[in-house]
């Protein structure tokens, strides 16, 4: 079994799991949510801008609400997470990358986290 151990998905999933759920109904309609997109994935076998606009902003994270593309090249998106609304501070970079894509990726000049 490969662990994803001490990488970020890894500490934030261990996070999540450590929290109390306060609001049952809105812990609820998040898993639901993330049902019906994990199904959309599956059956359309890809990620739409919607799916990630849609978990990030239940996840509560500070974005524009779009992910951007890179150059002409609609399957390289990603979007900027920012400390708070406005968003003055950039803190992180989340890429999507599409279900047939290659994560080891060689594309040059695609780098957005550089920016931060």
């Amino acid at each position: 079994m490969i662990k994803n151990s001490y990488l970020f998905s890894t500490q934030f999933l261990n996070f999540l799991k450590s929290q109390k759920v306060k609001d049952e109904e809105l812990f609820s309609g998040f898993v639901t949510t993330i049902k019906s997109i994990r199904s959309s994935i599956i059956e359309n076998k890809t990620i739409s801008d919607s799916n990630i606009i849609d978990i990030l902003s239940y996840l509560q994270f500070a974005f524009p609400n779009q992910l951007e593309s890179y150059g002409n090249n609609s399957k390289l998106k990603y979007a900027y997470l920012y400390e708070a609304f406005p968003l003055d501070r950039k803190v992180s970079c989340i890429y999507i990358i599409q279900p047939e894509e290659n994560i080891d990726s060689t594309q040059k000049s695609f780098y957005p986290a550089f920016d931060l």
